[in-house]
């Protein structure tokens, strides 16, 4: 599922409420700056407190971004003079190319994050018949499947984490016996279901480790799902529509994690009929100002 969606000033605006409310440094302590990824008159671009800069000078999009010892990772594509579209990351503006393809093949660039002077992105590519899902460590590609006779070739990536050197990737596989998709992980390159791969279709849209517990936030079709350790938490739609009105769940789009709280940011249709981002703080809803007209959370970060 790719995602071009324009950030205008007003969203930059809505997503530093959305940040204030759910993002602390791990520390606790209050953060100093806000930065957010998105795209702004068809150009990549990064808000830092309400303030837009662009990455490039040609059309191009940033899908997320990271803050690591002093610098500002951002990952996203831009389209090159040949024609060609060129998938990779900017450090502090400066862009670093990963992937390059015809504008026909969709590669799909999911998260990133850093762990000591390593870089890590994770992405799956689109075509009619099939996906793939693989990260790059450092530039070197790494392919991730499904396994043997197990699974068709429909693997999809949505967030990546490292730890004490083990590599957690969230995604979306296909079941080749029922045909059902469900949620699962790969570490190390081995996957690890978390959803029912049997009756439900259930999709893993971010990653976030805690100690040695892993979590996945999600959806199912109809409600956003917290998964701890493959244990499921269904945060209901029920608080939506006690706080902000007959509201449905659409998707959950991000987690993040402290060292206390677990914060997961969807996306719903609200009583105005505007996709509106929702916000869950330790499994209870958090009602942010309703909103008349359509938003995205793509991807934020304080610091």
């Amino acid at each position: 599922m790719r995602h071009r969606t324009v950030v205008s000033k007003l969203f930059a605006i809505f997503c530093l409420m959305l940040i204030s409310a759910a993002c602390k440094k791990s520390s606790g302590s209050a953060a100093h700056h806000v930065s957010i990824a998105g795209q702004n008159n068809g150009f990549a671009t990064v808000w830092t407190d309400g303030i837009a800069y662009p990455l490039s000078t040609v059309f191009s999009d940033a899908s997320v971004i990271k803050y690591y010892n002093g610098h500002l990772y951002v990952g996203g594509y831009q389209w090159a003079l040949n024609g060609q579209i060129q998938f990779g990351y900017w450090v502090d503006g400066v862009f670093t190319q990963l992937y390059a393809a015809d504008p026909t093949i969709i590669v799909n660039l999911q998260d990133l994050t850093v762990d000591g002077s390593d870089v890590y992105v994770t992405a799956w590519i689109d075509s009619a018949y099939y996906s793939l899902a693989f990260y790059w460590k450092n530039g070197q590609r790494i392919p991730l499947t499904g396994g043997p006779g197990t699974y068709y070739p429909v693997n999809q990536t949505s967030g990546i984490a490292v730890s004490n050197g083990n590599v957690y990737v969230s995604g979306t596989v296909l079941s080749n016996a029922a045909g059902h998709y469900f949620a699962a992980y790969w570490k190390n390159g081995v996957l690890i279901p978390v959803g029912d791969s049997l009756t439900d279709n259930t999709f893993a849209s971010g990653i976030a480790l805690s100690g040695s517990d892993v979590l996945h936030c999600g959806y199912d079709g109809n409600n956003i799902i917290l998964w701890r350790n493959a244990v499921a938490t269904t945060l209901s739609d029920a608080q939506v529509e006690a706080a902000q009105g007959s509201a449905s769940i659409a998707a959950a789009n991000g987690i993040f994690t402290d060292a206390a709280d677990v914060y997961v940011a969807g996306s719903m249709v609200n009583d105005h009929g505007y996709n509106a981002v929702a916000l869950w703080k330790d499994n209870n809803f958090v009602p942010l100002p309703d909103s008349t007209s359509t938003s995205f959370a793509r991807s934020i970060c304080a610091y």
